[in-house]
C-alpha cells in the first residue's frame, strides 16, 4: 500500500472526492470510471459536482477495458478513475498512455489493493493520485476510513489546503463506529459469515450501524455530510499503529489464493484473467462460475463464505436505481456478464487453509 501522508478521510469515497476537488474539476465535467464497481465511486463524483461516464470491463476480466475507454473519451471527459478490482492490476500502463496522450489526469482506485504491482511498479504510483479504503471487507479494515497517495506536488498542496477545512465525526458517529469495529473484531468468524451479514444489513437499515451506502435518492443533489469529514481519531490511531499488519495479510492472501488456484480445476468455474506482467495480492479471489445463484446457495447451506459482489454494474443498485446514477442498462455488456457470473472467495486473515479447501470444493458439488 503506497499511502505516503497523513491525509486521512472518513471513507475512501471522501478521499476520491477530495482528489477531484483538488484537480479543480468544474461543475458538470465528466469523469470516466468503470462499470462493475460499487456505488461509492459515482457518489464521490456527484458530490464533486461532476458526472460519471461508465466504461466497460475487459471481456474475461474485472477491470476497465482500455479499448472501451479510448472509444468513449471525448472533450467532455476531464478525468479517468481506474479501479484495480479485487487487487488485480488493471491494464494500467495502456490506460496511462491513453490519458497522457489526451492530457487527462488519471486517478487509481486502490480500495482493494494491498501489495499488487504492474511491471514491477506498485499500484498507486501510476496516476496523479490514488485513494484507499479501510472499511469492512477491505484488505486492512480499521473501522471506517480512507487514505490517499499523491504523485503530484501541486495536487498535494491543494489536498493539504482542503484537509484543513474538514472536521471529525461527532461523538455519536464515533461511538457507533467503535462499537461496530469491536463487534466485527470479536464476533466475526468464517462460520458466522451468513448470520452476521444478515444482522449487519438489518442494523444498517435501522441506523444502528454505519451503512456502506448512503440513500440513492440524495446522491446527485444532496451530498452526504461525510464529504466534509476526516477519519475518526480512533480509526486513525488504528491505521497508524497497525501498518505492520500488511506483511501478514500479503503472506496469508498469497497462501490462500494458491489453494484456490490449485484446487479449482473443474468445469464449473474459470479463473479471472490477470495481466501477465502483474503481481497480484488478492483482497478477494474472484472466479467465474456457471451458476452463480447455485454456488451462493450451496455456500450458505454449508455455512461457507462466498460473496456475490458485484451483483450489479453499480453495486448494489438494481433496476431503475441505476438510472439515478446515470448507468444505462446494456451499455457495458462485459460488466453485466461479470455481475451475472462472478463470485468472490475470502483471502482475509481468518480464512484458514481448511476453510479455503472447503470453499473450493463448492465448485465440485
Amino acid at each position: 500500500m503506497s499511502s505516503t501522508n497523513n491525509l486521512l478521510y472518513y471513507r475512501g469515497r471522501v478521499a476520491l472526492h477530495a482528489i477531484l476537488l483538488g484537480l479543480g474539476l468544474r461543475k458538470g465535467e465528466r469523469v470516466a470510471t468503470q462499470a462493475f464497481t460499487c456505488l461509492a465511486v459515482p457518489e464521490a463524483i456527484f458530490a464533486a459536482g461532476c458526472v460519471p461516464t461508465y466504461i466497460d470491463t475487459e471481456k474475461d476480466g474485472v477491470n476497465m477495458c482500455p479499448q472501451s475507454l479510448e472509444e468513449q473519451l471525448d472533450d467532455n471527459i476531464s478525468c479517468v478513475v481506474v479501479q484495480h478490482t479485487f487487487g488485480i492490476p488493471a491494464q494500467i500502463e495502456k490506460i496511462r498512455t491513453i490519458c497522457e496522450q489526451r492530457s487527462i489526469p488519471l486517478i487509481e482506485d486502490c480500495c482493494h489493493v494491498s501489495d499488487s504491482s504492474a511491471s514491477g511498479k506498485a499500484l498507486g504510483d501510476f496516476g496523479v493520485a490514488a485513494f484507499y479504503s479501510h472499511e469492512w471487507g477491505k484488505p486492512l479494515p480499521y473501522g471506517l476510513g480512507g487514505s490517499v497517495n499523491i504523485n503530484d506536488s501541486m495536487l498535494e498542496s491543494k489536498l493539504e489546503e482542503g484537509y484543513l477545512q474538514l472536521h471529525g465525526p461527532d461523538w455519536k458517529k464515533n461511538l457507533k463506529q467503535n462499537i461496530q469495529f469491536q463487534v466485527f473484531s470479536i464476533l466475526y468468524r468464517p462460520i458466522l459469515f451468513w448470520p452476521l451479514r444478515s444482522a449487519y444489513r438489518l442494523a444498517a437499515r435501522s441506523g444502528v450501524a454505519e451503512s456502506n451506502y448512503n440513500p440513492i435518492e440524495t446522491i446527485e443533489n444532496d451530498p452526504s455530510e461525510e464529504f466534509t469529514m476526516k477519519m475518526s481519531v480512533h480509526a486513525a490511531r488504528r491505521y497508524l499503529s497497525r501498518k505492520e499488519d500488511l506483511v501478514a495479510f500479503v503472506e496469508h492472501s498469497q497462501k490462500i489464493s494458491e489453494i484456490y488456484s490449485s484446487r479449482l480445476n473443474t468445469a464449473n468455474f474459470s479463473k479471472v484473467e490477470v495481466p501477465h506482467t502483474s503481481q497480484t495480492t488478492y483482497s478477494r479471489y474472484p472466479v467465474w462460475c456457471l451458476d452463480k445463484e447455485s454456488a451462493l446457495r450451496k455456500a450458505r447451506e454449508l455455512n461457507l463464505e462466498l460473496a456475490e459482489w458485484y451483483s450489479s454494474p453499480i453495486h448494489p443498485l438494481q433496476g431503475k436505481s441505476l438510472e439515478i446514477v446515470g448507468y444505462e442498462t446494456g451499455s457495458c455488456p462485459n460488466a453485466e456478464r461479470a455481475c451475472a457470473g462472478i463470485v468472490s472467495l475470502p483471502t482475509h486473515m481468518k480464512t484458514s487453509v481448511n476453510r479455503a479447501i472447503k470453499i473450493a470444493n463448492i465448485f465440485e458439488l
